[in-house]
């Protein structure tokens, strides 16, 4: 026992090695974030060099989306047609040119109108100078006193600093400047007809196609089913979205026409061709009609009830008609909204801005039909 204590007290201690550091966790997951990474920056670039390729080539690429974008709005029609025994591609045929009627009559009719109303703007501008004038009276009569207590203090020469000066200022016709690009336009709206065409004669080319990549039936029911659904809501968001700001025009033109407005059609075209610009379009209207009722009426208490007729007739709209029609399943979130028309009107202009909605809501939809990309369908949902 005193030998075991001796021993004790004269061994030395065995020395105690610290606790290793359990393995970090990215030592062990460092292959799979180097792959992530890699993954996400090639992702990354591969954006970047789409847009890229949009921005560049717009004038190939307007062409084909406001092509898709017309066929799905057009499928239903053609279907029908197809139901009662008129060949696809004739049925097609009758499509696209009943669409051309359409813009074909509506540019006649408004062109002669719109055409008079960019050659007389400079007049126009200065009718509405006069008509503000009223308004101006008071800030222009505290402008004169402050120049002639400026004039008084610096002693300089008494003048007349309301005297007129003749500035004349030619320059090339706003019609002239709208012609320059012709020729371009109509390239590009005859590239939209053929494509068109061809994207309702194929019917289910893309269908059968994807079908031919499924290997199991099961897969191929579900393509189906995705395709279908997808088409479905997508031609349905399109015709109820292009009737509603149709109605929108309709009432438009009929107020403006009440209140004595002159060219009423033309004010409601362009309300329901602007209507497709969220926001931006309806406040570009009423801004127009605002500048027009100016310059019509004298009374400035009367020319204020066009724009405030507009107003209403956009809040019933977009509060109560879009919501109640579309349902919540049909709604995109506003922010979403608002950056889809400045990504789009940036890269294509005002064609952009025009086809940005209508893309959101086509490719939010088929997000929400995909189960993969239901967290993005979610994240563009307004609810």
């Amino acid at each position: 026992m005193l030998l075991g204590r001796f021993l004790c007290m004269t061994l030395p201690d065995r020395p105690v090695l610290p606790d290793a550091p359990p393995p970090s966790e990215d030592s062990l997951s460092s292959p799979r974030r180097r792959v992530s990474w890699w993954r996400a920056s090639v992702i990354g670039l591969f954006v970047i060099a789409c847009f890229a390729t949009l921005y560049f080539a717009a004038t190939l690429f307007i062409p084909i989306a406001l092509a898709i974008l017309l066929s799905l709005l057009l499928t239903p029609l053609v279907r029908r047609l197809a139901r009662i025994g008129v060949p696809r591609a004739v049925g097609a045929a009758l499509a696209v040119l009943l669409l051309l009627s359409v813009i074909g009559g509506a540019g006649t009719m408004l062109a002669g109108p719109a055409a008079g109303w960019l050659d007389r703007a400079p007049v126009n501008m200065a009718i509405l100078r006069l008509r503000l004038k009223e308004l101006q009276t008071p800030l222009d009569d505290v402008r004169k006193a402050v120049a002639q207590m400026e004039q008084a203090a610096s002693g300089g020469e008494n003048r007349d600093v309301d005297q007129p000066q003749t500035v004349i200022v030619r320059s090339e016709g706003v019609v002239d400047t709208l012609m320059s690009g012709t020729g371009t336009v109509v390239a590009q709206f005859a590239l939209t007809l053929v494509l068109l065409y061809f994207l309702l004669a194929g019917g289910d080319l893309f269908l059968r196609k994807s079908l031919r990549l499924a290997k199991r039936r099961g897969q191929r029911k579900r393509t189906v089913e995705i395709f279908r659904r997808a088409e479905t809501d997508i031609s349905t968001y399109l015709v109820t979205i292009t009737l509603i700001n149709v109605g929108l025009g309709v009432f438009t033109g009929l107020a403006m026409w009440a209140y004595g407005l002159p060219n009423a059609i033309l004010w409601g075209s362009l309300a329901a061709v602007l209507n497709f610009v969220p926001f931006l379009g309806a406040l570009a209207t009423m801004v127009v009609i605002g500048l027009v009722s100016f310059i019509t009426f004298d009374q400035i208490g009367y020319a204020l009830l066009p724009p405030i007729t507009f107003y209403a007739l956009t809040a019933i709209e977009g509060q109560f008609v879009t919501p109640s029609v579309l349902g919540k399943r049909l709604t995109l979130n506003p922010v979403a909204v608002f950056l889809a028309l400045m990504v789009w009107g940036w890269m294509w202009g005002i064609p952009g801005m025009l086809l940005a909605v209508p893309m959101l809501a086509t490719f939010k939809i088929f997000c929400d039909n995909i189960p993969r990309l239901a967290t993005i369908g979610a994240l563009l949902d307004r609810r």
